[in-house]
């Protein structure tokens, strides 16, 4: 039986994060309007609005370095993959570029549009939406090759749209503008949110759990988009992009201010960022490493955005909590977070059902903070386990399922 434990902490000084969260790694020439990381490597950035030449640019080296991949002739707004292999690059004048081998080559689609694509969203490889203009929504069914339109009735313009299901899918946009669809995007009706801010990106971690990010703050549904509150007011900060991994994690960036969430958008932590910036998207690739574009400037974290100077700074947690770990029943991964409000000596340890211990997660002493930890229970068989938290004097147990 072989157990891979990885763990990491949200709160908590340890030393692996010691080093700065966010660095500065690269200073584009020109200005940019996108970015989008596909692995620790590989990403691309597209051309602003005031660059004197407009191309889709690509690097190898996580940022550090780009070469140009394609002249655009026009500004790039959003530069999307749906997989490895399958990306869009959306942009001024009805520019759509289409890549089906992560970025080595791409070539324009002709839509015979003449305004502005701000969003898009793949279901899956046939089926996709993009936001073009004030109120128009684009659909394709054959892999972004051809398009068909439909309209936001009284949307002043659409900012970035996704689809929970082949059906049901969301845009948004300004001054609160929220539109839902029930027919695969033949049709759209008003959402009416308590929100009157404008809001510029929306990201769901499953059929249920969304947020959208926006000119006032972070707003959340837990109910598949019919009801929606506010769980971040960002006090006056316009939040811009969101980006999102592993139906967890999430990092919200906007102006000068980055926030961050490792429990699907319920909290979220302001993270260190000294250099004023304007910073306009996010891309993530994993629960570490993150990419930033502001005022022609790249980003970059690989350690989440965590530091011990952050950690030390926020709020200690006020009681011991052991949560239900997430997702549960799970195959074969899954997580298990736990909080102490004080240094204490610490021990995290799973059971099968007859008591037998299975592996040890934690067994020493830990500040006061909040600790993630990843179980893999690869090697190990369907079944119901346990896991035993203790701290101090406090205990608690909680049971888990594995399901191969």
């Amino acid at each position: 039986m072989k157990l891979f434990i990885l763990f990491f902490f949200i709160l908590g000084t340890f030393n692996c994060f010691s080093q700065i969260g966010w660095q500065l790694i690269y200073s584009f020439p020109e200005d940019v309007g996108a970015i989008c990381f596909i692995d620790n490597n590989i990403g691309f950035a597209g051309s602003g609005i005031t660059a004197t030449t407009k191309m889709i640019m690509r690097t190898t080296d996580a940022g550090n370095s780009w070469n140009d991949a394609a002249s655009t002739n026009n500004a790039i707004t959003k530069i999307y993959f749906y997989n490895y292999n399958l990306g869009f690059a959306i942009g001024e004048f009805g520019t759509l570029y289409k890549t089906t081998d992560s970025g080595a080559n791409w070539n324009l689609v002709p839509l015979g549009e003449t305004e502005t694509l701000r969003g898009i969203y793949f279901y899956n490889e046939q089926m996709g939406w993009a936001c073009i203009g004030a109120n128009k929504i684009i659909r394709t069914t054959d892999g972004g090759n051809n398009w068909e339109s439909s309209f936001t009735n009284g949307a002043i313009a659409n900012y970035d749209i996704e689809f929970i299901t082949e059906l049901e899918g969301f845009a948004v946009g300004l001054y609160g503008g929220m539109y839902n669809s029930n027919d695969g995007g033949a049709s759209w009706n008003q959402i009416s949110i308590q929100l009157t801010a404008s809001m510029f990106d929306i990201e769901f971690f499953d059929q249920s759990t969304g947020i959208v990010v926006g000119g006032i703050g972070i707003s959340r549904t837990i109910d598949g988009g019919n009801m929606w509150s506010m769980v971040l007011n960002s006090g006056g900060t316009q939040l811009n992009s969101v980006s999102t991994f592993r139906k967890k994690f999430a990092w919200a960036a906007g102006s000068e201010k980055i926030y961050y969430s490792s429990n699907s958008g319920v909290d979220w932590i302001p993270q260190s960022f000294t250099p004023y910036s304007y910073l306009l998207q996010v891309s993530c690739v994993d629960s570490v490493n993150v990419w930033i574009l502001g005022d022609k400037k790249l980003y970059r974290t690989a350690t989440g955005g965590v530091t011990d100077i952050e950690n030390q700074t926020n709020l200690y947690p006020e009681i011991f909590l052991l949560s239900q770990n997430y997702p549960n029943p799970f195959n074969p991964v899954t997580t298990i977070s736990c909080q102490i409000p004080h240094t204490s000596f610490v021990t995290l340890k799973i059971y099968d059902i007859l008591g037998k211990e299975i592996a040890s997660l934690f067994n020493e002493e830990k500040p006061a903070g909040r600790y993630q930890v990843e179980f893999d229970g690869r090697g190990l068989t369907s079944g119901i386990y346990f896991y035993q938290f203790k701290a101090g004097e406090y205990t608690e147990s909680k049971k888990m399922i594995l399901l191969k």
